[in-house]
């Protein structure tokens, strides 16, 4: 089953991130007007979406639509508010740390009680990281944590990309601070749109190389 399902994602993930993976090949394109451009445009923001959803830890529809809904509503840039909340997330920032191999491996942490932020037990793994919070490992799942974080690590070399993104370098996460030897992470302050935009393009271990995520279209998909 586990199979079917990563064989999906990788599909999911590889397919063309543009119009072009509409197109039939070797037949030039046309223009498209009405019902054709809409349903093109449609599929697109669809695909989008998807990426999106499952890239962030499989998340649910109806909670992705909620940070949609958020970020359309507020005044500041709805891509750089959607990407602010989608990597504020303390599943996401156990990812990014290279404390886990997947999102879904940090949301299992969260619900077991295992994660802490400023010294109190996690166990909403939506729960959103501020500067000057700080999340730490439970001290009887540190030594366990610390296997796996290793086991992470290796993975991740394993699964290609950049040597950085491989270990997690503390380079590639400049608004965070990990210390490896104490599994703690500190939110040193918001990333910036620059920075965000940059994770858009980020690994999605140990499946995926480059997400290529296209935060634009999936704000498209809902009207």
């Amino acid at each position: 089953m586990r199979a079917v399902r990563d064989k999906r994602i990788h599909a999911l993930f590889n397919r063309a991130s543009s119009l072009d993976f509409f197109q039939k090949p070797g037949v030039p394109p046309r223009p498209t007007a009405g019902k054709v451009a809409s349903g093109v445009y449609y599929a697109k923001a669809l695909l989008e979406k998807q990426k999106m959803r499952i890239y962030y830890g499989n998340m649910k529809d109806r909670v992705f639509k909620r940070y949609v809904e958020e970020a359309k509503r507020s005044r500041g840039n709805p891509v750089d508010y959607l990407l602010s909340r989608l990597e504020s997330r303390v599943d996401t920032t156990l990812y990014r740390s290279g404390f886990v191999t997947t999102m879904q491996q940090g949301q299992q942490w969260i619900s077991h009680g295992h994660v802490l932020v400023n010294g109190r037990t996690m166990d909403r793994k939506n729960g959103a990281m501020r500067p000057g919070n700080m999340i730490q490992i439970d001290p009887s799942f540190l030594a366990q944590a610390a296997m796996q974080a290793k086991m992470a690590a290796q993975i991740r070399a394993k699964a290609g990309g950049s040597a950085a993104w491989g270990v997690g370098q503390d380079a590639m996460l400049p608004h965070l601070e990990v210390n490896r030897r104490t599994m703690c992470i500190a939110v040193i302050r918001d990333p910036t749109f620059e920075e965000l935009m940059a994770l858009t393009r980020a690994p999605m271990f140990p499946l995926v190389k480059d997400a290529n995520l296209n935060p634009q279209w999936a704000l498209r998909y809902y009207r």
